[in-house]
């Protein structure tokens, strides 16, 4: 029967076998004629033989037929090709794995796990370790480790079961020494017909380096968390703690884990949760700051500072400081601010005050600048009552100068007790004073203070307002402008008297030829009364007087005397007190008494000096015709017992300080008296 070969050729009982034997069958021939000749016993032949659509490969094996006759073979095929293709399978994954060996990025080796010594290794093997590929087919694996190491690597090859296995990190020496960290992978293997281990080896050194500097970063961050001043607080997005320090736990009032158990909407008020929620989901990285209130756990609140950012992780970071001082100071700066421009503001209006006062002298002008000026810088209803009798009259009030007379009796009201009892009062709510007698319905406060002349009640200053509160402060400021108040009515009222003194002061002087000075150091101003002029030979207020001119009146063997006298009474405080003599205009000489007293501040300056100049040529004449009566005899003109006595005393008196001898020669007329 026809046989075919598998690859297309078809051939039966006496056909030529070689033939069918294909390329190989010059090498088939050969070998079954060496068979054939006895060269040899047995011929084997590997070969292929492919269809057009398939491979097969095939085994010839021709053995040595016995038996009698001429030569002959047996000749076995056997279809192999199952074989054929696991060897080269074998063979390329054999090529891949020697590729991927010597060109993995990783030191890589395979080691004989019972000598420990190393088989094969890789490029990158050789250059991360610096040795020769000949140094390192001639080390162990121990010799890779430090001594220190030494044991645990026996410990972990006694222990090795698994036929892959991760260990590490372990610490290895490179050629130079220096330090590596590695970590392991192996898996076990027969390698050139020895038991081994491939093993991979991954640098770890960078890696363990940044890993002990996170841990010492994060050590850091919790000893800085721990030990920060301000509260600072790690939460999800939705607001749950998942950090907290030592200082949140003492300003908000929770332990540490009671504070973690919470949320950021439970430390803030209740009023202000959306607000707050709001803010956390609006947050980004950079740094969000805002004044808050925290609720502590006992219900009250602080003020602080908070700091939020939202972290890399998703996390929210919130750095909160307690601000209490510090909104204590702003509040105390504020208030001091606020009382630094109301004590300006006052200080301007008493300014005014006393500048509208020292012009006015007539008292209508003076209660309108008082009320005018105190209800600008006040804004509120400001009146002037003057008492008359038991009652208290309105003399003016702000706004409406042609206000009606209003007359309160000083048993009623407000106004009458301050009257009565001289005492300034502060209502801050009028509703809480039954006295209060309400004129308009709006007014809110009143400060009322009394004026005073001569420790006498005269009136009563009122300040009302209408939208704001008065305080203290209001009462302190009226109480300092009642007093100017009460000064420049007592002025007013001395210089209406004054007015009338002056007038008979000055008739008084014409009559009695006494005229009066003052001079003022300050201004260098001189001031005569009219008399002085009249004294001098001058028309009244002819000419302007001044220290020099009246030192020109005086005598000019006087002037000396009278210029020490002034000198000595102002800087020695000596009295001035002396008669000399002055020229008239006319050119008479008369003869003038003056007496001056200086006034000084509390340094001990001198301010002013008062004095008058009195015409006494007639008295100091009749002084002198007296004088000269009681001491000489009125017949004979000489000198009598008296001017004996006084001139005996004087000459006794220098004799006994040690001058002249002193004698007296008695001589007695006979008959004088019939003379």
């Amino acid at each position: 029967s026809a046989i075919s070969n598998g690859g297309g050729v078809t051939c039966g009982i006496g056909a030529n076998y070689l033939a069918a034997c294909g390329a190989e069958g010059a090498v088939a021939a050969e070998g079954i004629r060496a068979v054939l000749e006895g060269r040899c016993s047995e011929f084997v032949l590997e070969y292929p033989c492919h269809g057009p659509d398939n491979k097969h490969w095939f085994v010839l094996r021709a053995t040595h037929f016995a038996g009698d006759g001429p030569a002959q073979v047996v000749v076995a095929h056997e279809e192999i090709t199952d074989r054929v293709v696991a060897e080269a399978a074998m063979r390329e994954r054999e090529e891949q794995f020697h590729y991927l060996f010597a060109h993995n990025p990783h030191p890589m080796w395979v080691y004989d796990t019972a000598t420990l010594a190393f088989m094969e290794v890789n490029d990158a093997a050789l250059a991360r370790y610096g040795y020769t590929r000949d140094e390192f087919l001639a080390m162990t694996i121990a010799d890779l480790r430090p001594a220190d190491e030494l044991t645990r690597l026996r410990q972990n090859l006694a222990a090795t079961q698994d036929s892959v296995q991760a260990s590490g990190p372990w610490n290895h020496r490179t050629k130079e020494g220096r330090a590596i960290a590695v970590e392991i992978a192996s898996r076990s293997l027969d390698y050139a017909g020895r038991p081994a281990r491939l093993v991979v080896a991954q640098e770890v050194t960078a890696r363990l380096a940044a890993e002990a500097a996170l841990r010492d970063s994060e050590r850091d961050y919790r000893e800085l968390l721990e030990q920060a001043a301000d509260a600072i607080v790690i939460a999800t997005l939705d607001g749950h703690f998942v950090r907290v320090n030592a200082r949140a736990c003492v300003l908000t009032g929770y332990d540490h884990d009671e504070l973690l158990a919470r949320r950021i909407l439970d430390i803030v008020p209740e009023d202000e949760a959306d607000q707050v929620a709001a803010r956390v989901d609006s947050l980004g990285a950079t740094p969000r700051t805002t004044e808050r209130l925290v609720r502590r756990k006992d219900g009250t609140v602080v003020p602080t500072e908070v700091s939020a950012t939202r972290l890399d992780d998703g996390r929210v970071q919130f750095i909160i400081r307690d601000i209490t001082e510090r909104k204590a100071a702003e509040t105390e700066r504020r208030e001091l601010h606020v009382a630094a421009e109301r004590q300006a503001q006052e200080l301007a209006l008493l300014d005014r005050v006393r500048t509208a006062l020292a012009r006015e002298l007539a008292p209508p002008a003076i209660h309108r600048a008082i009320v005018e000026a105190t209800a600008e810088v006040f804004g509120t209803r400001v009146s002037l009552y003057l008492r008359q009798g038991d009652e208290l009259a309105l003399q003016r009030i702000a706004g409406d100068p042609n206000a009606e007379l209003v007359r309160v009796p000083v048993t009623q009201g407000i106004l009458g007790r301050v009257a009565r009892t001289g005492v300034a009062v502060l209502l801050e709510d009028v509703e809480r004073d039954p006295e209060f007698i309400r004129v308009q319905p709006d007014i809110l406060s009143e400060v009322c203070v009394p004026l005073v002349d001569e420790g006498r009640v005269i009136g009563v200053l009122n300040a009302e307002s209408q939208g704001t509160r008065l305080g203290e402060d209001d009462l302190r400021l009226l109480t300092a402008i009642g007093q100017h108040t009460s000064t420049a009515l007592a002025r007013a009222r001395l210089y209406a008297q004054a007015s009338t003194t002056a007038e008979n002061l000055a008739a008084a002087q014409a009559i009695a030829h006494i005229g009066s000075w003052d001079y003022d150091f300050a201004s260098g101003q001189l001031v005569w009364s009219d008399e002085i002029f009249r004294i001098l030979g001058h028309t009244p207020q002819s000419f302007t007087p001044s220290p020099e001119r009246m030192l020109m009146f005086v005598h000019p063997d006087d002037r000396q005397r009278v210029r020490a006298a002034q000198l000595a009474s102002i800087g020695r405080d000596t009295p001035y007190d002396i008669d000399h003599r002055i020229v008239r205009a006319n050119g008479e000489v008369r003869i003038v008494h003056q007496q001056a007293q200086v006034v000084r501040d509390a340094e001990g300056r001198p301010m002013k000096r008062f004095g008058v100049v009195q015409d006494v040529t007639e008295r100091r004449a009749l002084e002198a015709r007296l004088q000269h009566q009681a001491l000489h005899d009125a017949l004979t003109g000489l000198p009598n017992r008296t001017l004996l006595l006084d001139r005996a005393g004087q000459a006794l008196a220098r004799a006994r300080r040690g001058g002249p001898p002193f004698a007296v020669l008695f001589l007695d007329l006979d008959n004088f008296k019939t003379v």
